[in-house]
């Protein structure tokens, strides 16, 4: 049975691939800081890719962000999503950050759960957002992503290239999204 907050999320983005399973012992400190629906989609459908990898939902005890890169962010953040290039959803005193990292910039949401997550299939959102026809020509460029990669630009927007096609790799995100970090500040 899926979270009522997370049907229309999951017909936008169906869960895919290799699940890592919640385990309530490892993720007990998480549970405590978020809402509690979005503890039940992590028991029901675990940790993994949604949409053939254009969204991630990544285990809490595994940052993609590296403390102090990103203003905005303190310790108490909960990274929730991710997108294939590199954004980050933060839950964050009570309510949901969207990173957009090409910007830096930190855009805060209400804390409804079922708003934000049906706000996701939103056409338009899909379209600019999680970039969703470049997706699909970098996956088809490139190959599925691993949980610890996503599709980035090359050279970076920020240092003379731009968010196009013939820009794009595929990387690993941590080292990425700190070297993003730098240059947008």
């Amino acid at each position: 049975m899926v979270v009522a907050e997370f049907e229309s999320f999951h017909e936008a983005f169906p869960p895919d691939g290799d699940r890592e399973p919640y385990d309530a012992t490892r993720f007990a400190s998480f549970a405590d800081k978020v809402p509690v629906a979005l503890v039940s989609e992590w028991r029901q459908v675990g940790f993994g890719s949604f949409g053939s990898g254009i969204l991630w939902m990544p285990p809490p005890d595994e940052p993609v962000l590296s403390d102090g890169d990103w203003p905005g962010l303190d310790s108490s953040c909960i990274e929730v999503l991710r997108t294939a290039f590199g954004n980050v959803c933060i839950w964050q005193q009570d309510q949901f950050h969207w990173l957009s990292v090409y910007g830096g910039k930190l855009h805060s949401f209400p804390g409804d759960v079922e708003l934000f997550f049906y706000g996701l299939g939103d056409k338009d959102f899909r379209h600019t957002v999680l970039r969703e026809r470049i997706f699909n020509i970098a996956r088809d460029r490139l190959g599925d992503l691993s949980k610890d990669e996503c599709y980035g630009f090359a050279p970076l927007p920020t240092l003379g290239g731009a968010i196009a096609e013939k820009y794009l790799i595929k990387t690993r995100m941590r080292e990425y999204l700190s070297m993003v970090a730098q240059t947008v500040g």
